[in-house]
């Protein structure tokens, strides 16, 4: 589960039934539905502006349009579950973190991941975030 940070009210939510749902917070009302891969639960999540995230055991990161509810990008390159997500705050960047142990910088404006960093120890990471200035990704991990 993830709030908005730009303030517009919105939650967006993560399920075993592959889907993606953003709701309204001040009224609880749904406002979209994304699909993931089927069969595949949604892991992680994030929302930010008009933009969508979602990863899941499909190993495959999805960006969506919020107003449209299209399809923007699937991010595919981890060997494993993608476990958690978080967009940077300029939206043209995603941070994922995966069973295979690694992060990744994806740049969504080009479609390819930027940066890698595999950890060396034997532990997933359960959850990522960025700083606001966007230059500092931290991650969580049960070890």
């Amino acid at each position: 589960i993830r709030y908005d940070w730009t303030g517009a009210d919105l939650v967006a939510t993560g399920s075993s039934d592959s889907t993606v749902r953003v709701w309204d917070s001040s009224t609880g009302q749904p406002k979209a539905q994304f699909r993931g891969g089927p069969g595949h639960p949604m892991l992680g999540v994030d929302i930010s502006g008009g933009i969508v995230a979602g990863c899941g055991t499909d190993k495959t990161c999805r960006v969506w349009n919020l107003r449209t509810q299209r399809l923007l990008h699937q991010l595919a390159g981890h060997s494993h579950k993608i476990t958690c997500v978080r967009l940077f705050h300029n939206e043209k960047e995603v941070l994922t973190g995966s069973a295979d142990r690694s992060m990744k910088i994806w740049d969504i404006s080009r479609n390819v991941y930027r940066q890698t960093v595999t950890f060396r120890h034997s532990s997933t990471s359960n959850c990522v975030d960025v700083s606001s200035d966007s230059l500092t990704a931290v991650s969580g991990h049960m070890d």
